[in-house]
């Protein structure tokens, strides 16, 4: 099986994943794409991306095996042929790129995001339509970051959620409690169809240690240099 490009005017898919956004977001999307197209082989699923960083990634992974994904390129698409894998990279005007989706977008039976300002888009086609698709958030956190806070939550008909506290901060909010379903933490099944690379030359445990990107929130500024000393030193991990 293989992702197929899709072309302007193909057939309509049945489901859209937006890809629009940082690309530290697809390992959010990609584990729920992957159980949706082995369990529904049946259902014709769209990937929108923005840049060619966030198809390069999709193709590095070799995630070509599924004749039911489709990758679509926004109007605002931008090649960036320069970009290392994973690089955090330019994105195209946010606003501007929802925009020009607003024609393709309509006859889909649902939409899954990650990322909240995709969630204007349902806003958007409510000027332009009378039946819009239904629209599922995936958050995208699992720590004590409060997500209850912004009301354009309130745009999807559905959240996927990690716990219970999250879930509790989206009723609080104001969604309706069949909306908002206790998933667990779709990252975490996330894996890359790459070969096994034996990254240490001694097999040992491996230790992860993933510090917040914004410093605000991350604990690398402080003790991160500190925390891995002390575990280099210890010597009974990788």
């Amino acid at each position: 099986m293989r992702i197929k490009k899709a072309k302007a005017h193909q057939e309509q898919a049945d489901i859209a994943f937006l890809w629009l956004s940082e690309t530290l977001l697809i390992p959010h999307l990609w584990p729920i794409i992957e159980a949706l197209a082995v369990a529904r082989p049946d259902l014709k699923i769209d990937i929108w991306t923005s840049t060619s960083a966030h198809e390069a990634l999709l193709k590095s992974w070799n995630v070509g095996q599924y004749f039911n994904i489709y990758l679509r390129r926004s109007r605002l698409f931008r090649q960036i042929p320069s970009a290392a894998l994973g690089q955090n990279i330019k994105l195209p005007p946010k606003l501007p790129m929802l925009r020009s989706l607003v024609p393709y977008v309509s006859g889909y039976k649902a939409i899954v995001v990650a990322e909240q300002t995709s969630l204007w888009l349902p806003k958007i086609l409510r000027r332009f339509m009378r039946k819009v698709p239904p629209f599922i958030y995936t958050l995208h956190g699992a720590g004590p970051i409060v997500h209850g806070r912004w009301k354009r939550l309130l745009c999807a008909r559905k959240a996927l959620v990690c716990s219970e506290e999250r879930r509790q901060e989206l009723l609080n909010l104001g969604m309706a409690d069949e909306q908002v379903e206790i998933t667990g933490y779709a990252k975490s099944a996330f894996h890359q169809f790459t070969a096994t690379r034996h990254l240490f030359s001694e097999d040992k445990p491996i230790i992860l240690y993933n510090p917040h990107w914004q410093p605000a929130r991350s604990s690398w500024p402080q003790w991160g240099r500190e925390v891995l000393a002390k575990l280099v030193a210890d010597g009974r991990w990788n």
